[in-house]
Order: structure tokens, then sequence, then C-alpha cells
């Protein structure tokens, strides 16, 4: 009896560990940024996570001065591409919110100054009238790029 019983959580463990290892480093396979003329770099701030609907991540991010940035967002077919991004300040201000740009899922921007700043993610809410799925937890993705910003003019 207690060898079905520590067989039962050691199926239940690697079950579930085998589901969060799904979502590990799921930015580099599943975000695949946009084309583009410009050459970026991986920036270490990259993250992935297993998310349920509804659920919000808060990452805080230096953005240094003089450097571009990418931010490409990715997720399971179970969020239907809608991911919600927001850019804030160190004081809560929004600076980007992509609910106003039909949640696209990338963006470049130029920073001109160093500075901390906090990357919301929030996955929809569950819609149980069209949800065709009883999955309630999928990966979501940000992949950060940086480079270098273009010198362009005098």
């Amino acid at each position: 009896m207690i060898n079905r019983f520590i067989l039962f959580f050691i199926l239940i463990f690697f079950y579930f560990n085998s589901f969060s290892q799904k979502c590990f480093e799921y930015q580099k396979t599943g975000c695949v940024p946009p084309k583009s003329k410009f050459i970026y770099s991986v920036n270490n701030a990259s993250v992935s996570f297993e998310f349920a609907f509804g659920e919000k991540r808060v990452i805080p991010v230096t953005l240094l001065m003089g450097k571009d940035y990418r931010v490409t967002l990715c997720g399971d077919d179970i969020f239907d591409g809608v991911i919600q991004f927001i850019i804030r300040d160190i004081d809560g201000n929004i600076l980007y919110d992509n609910s106003t740009n039909k949640y696209k899922l990338s963006i470049e921007f130029s920073n001109k100054v160093t500075q901390k700043v906090l990357f919301e993610l929030i996955a929809p809410e569950l819609n149980f009238e069209t949800a065709d799925s009883v999955e309630v937890k999928g990966c979501i993705g940000m992949l950060i790029e940086d480079m270098v910003s273009v010198k362009i003019g005098f």
C-alpha cells in the first residue's frame, strides 16, 4: 500500500515537472521576431512562464542608454494570440500598452537614458462560451533583443 502511495506521488511530480519544462526557454523556440534589416542580440532578460488565463506577471528590466530594443511575445495556441503587454516606468506611468494597438506581439523602440521599467504580461481571461479546449494553462514567452542605436544624420 505504501509503495503505491509513493509511486503515485512520484508520477504526479514527474507530470508537473515535465509540463513546467515545456515552457523552459519557450521564448527561444516559440517567439519569431519580425524580419528586420538590423541585427539584434538576445538580451538576458528574455523569459518564459507557464500562464493560466487571466494571470499577470511583472518583470523588472533595466534599459540602457543608447540602445534599441525589440520585444517579441509568443504564446501557446490556447491564448489565441492575445497577450497584453504593458511597459511602465518605475513610478507606474504607462509608457506603452499593446491593447491600444490590437495586441500587436512585437515592438521596437530606442532608449535615450538608462532607466528601470516594468514589463507586464497579462494572459487573456478564459471565455467559456468560445473555448474549444480544456487546457487552462499554457506557455507565454517574451524575447527581448537589443543593439547599439543606429546613428542617423549629421
